[in-house]
Formats: structure tokens, sequence, C-alpha cells
């Protein structure tokens, strides 16, 4: 009877673990940056996301990039925007981003292959990036193994493990 007291203990303890992880709050992002006012304004992914089109990780922005609009005063009434000249533009600190959505280290992702060779849309994977007014906390939505699979083998590419785990 103890070992079965035991045994309902640990598995209700990795339970509610599990169900801690899973439903956390995620990241805390440095600025409240909403990405659908930026594509409301006609910027493109690529102005901030400098290395999607290039490189395996798409890059996240730079205090550089975000001064090359906002710089000495703020466009908007946003309290953030203000926030983001006074604290890192004009003190030329990098924004200390959190990243939010990952790939397991055994996993080789090219993001430039998927976007430019297979003309992949942000929003397949990373959800409805586009609506979205403040920042992602925690992934839109969750991209396991059997999702990349699948899309693999929809679209003829090898499912050889070799070919994505390194």
């Amino acid at each position: 009877m103890k070992k079965c007291r035991n045994l309902l203990i640990i598995l209700s303890s990795a339970f509610v673990f599990a169900l801690f992880v899973s439903c956390g709050s995620g990241v805390e992002q440095p600025i409240q940056f909403p990405h659908k006012t930026h594509i409301d304004a006609g910027v493109e992914c690529n102005i901030c996301h400098q290395f999607y089109e290039t490189q395996k990780n798409s890059g996240r922005p730079t205090t550089e990039v975000c001064s090359n609009c906002h710089f000495d005063e703020p466009m908007t009434s946003n309290p953030e925007e203000k926030r983001l000249i006074e604290e890192y533009i004009k003190k030329n600190k990098e924004l200390p981003w959190k990243r939010v959505y990952h790939v397991p280290e055994h996993v080789y992702y090219p993001h430039f292959r998927h976007v430019m060779n297979a003309k992949i849309d942000c929003e397949f994977c990373h959800g409805d990036i586009k609506s979205q007014t403040m920042p992602l906390t925690k992934p839109l939505k969750k991209t396991k193994m059997y999702f990349c699979y699948n899309c693999h083998k929809e679209r003829g590419i090898s499912v050889d493990c070799i070919t994505c785990h390194v």
C-alpha cells in the first residue's frame, strides 16, 4: 500500500511539473514589441530578422537596427518606444531579447532553406505572428518532430533521420 501511495505521489508531482512547464508564463521580453504595428507600417521581416534568408538562425533585432527608425524622439505616444530610445538606443545598450522558439541541439534546422528554397511563410511554423500586439513570451505554435516529418513527407523531402538530426 505504501509503494502505491509513493508511486501516486511521484506521478502526481511529475504531472504537476509537466503542467507547470507547458503552461508557464514563458519569457519576458525587454520591451513590449508589437509585431502588428511594424507589419502594418510596411516593415518586412528581414529588416528586423536580418538573417532569416541567409543563415541557420533568423536573428533578433539589434539596437542598431531599431535605431534606423527610432532615434531621438518617439514617433508614437507608446511609452515602450520612449523606453526603447531612452534605455537602449541613446545608451547604445543591446536589447536583451529572449529566445522564444527553440530547436533542440541535435536537430539541424537551416532557417534560410525553409524560407528561400521551400518558400515557407513565417506563419506556417511560427503561427499568426503578424497580428501580435504584444511580444511573444512563448511559441504561438508548438513545432514537434511530427510537424516537420509530415511537412517533409507532403513535399517529397527526405525523411531520413540524417536529414535533420546531427
